[in-house]
């Protein structure tokens, strides 16, 4: 049905064309000719096959199948995220200058945890863009490092851990 690799991109109205291209030389399916509109990551998306059969399949499905890549239609939420350099450096592998110490374990995993206080709780919903910006203190870039999308989200208390919840698009 749909297999892919990696296409690698933040996907916008714009460039929906020449991703559709991509998909189509890669594996075939066709794709309409309109970035779909985001309306939850359950969203279906219907393709033909290269025999010409119809499917679907949901936006969550398609971004994970073109990973790290993002659907960024313009119906779709986005959360602009203040992060510091050295969580970024650590949680997001953004660091200008790699490191000669072993990485962090963040780093190999496409899921990671972001924590935030629970009056933001409202602000991410599943299927939401966030966009780390890190900060200018401490040496920061003063700019936008990464895109993650929230796969889901959880309240609790201090102390307790948590699954990993956002794929980063790094």
């Amino acid at each position: 049905m749909f297999s892919a690799h990696g296409i690698g991109a933040v996907v916008t109205e714009k460039s929906w064309n020449s991703v559709r291209a991509q998909i189509a030389g890669k594996t075939g399916n066709t794709f309409p000719s309109a970035l779909p509109a985001f309306k939850s990551v359950g969203t279906k998306v219907s393709f033909s096959s290269q025999d010409g059969t119809a499917h679907q399949i949901s936006i969550e499905d398609l971004e994970t199948a073109l990973s790290p890549t993002l659907l960024c239609p313009n119906t779709r939420k986005y959360i602009l995220v203040p992060i510091r350099r050295v969580f970024a450096d650590n949680l997001l592998n953004t660091s200008v200058q790699i490191s000669l110490l072993p990485t962090d374990a963040a780093a190999l995993f496409h899921e990671r945890v972001y924590y935030s206080a629970s009056r933001n709780s409202k602000l991410f919903t599943s299927g939401a863009v966030l966009i780390f910006y890190e900060s200018g203190r401490g040496h920061g870039r003063s700019a936008a490092v990464a895109l993650a999308r929230v796969r889901e989200t959880a309240t609790v208390s201090q102390g307790r851990s948590l699954r990993p919840f956002c794929d980063m698009a790094c």
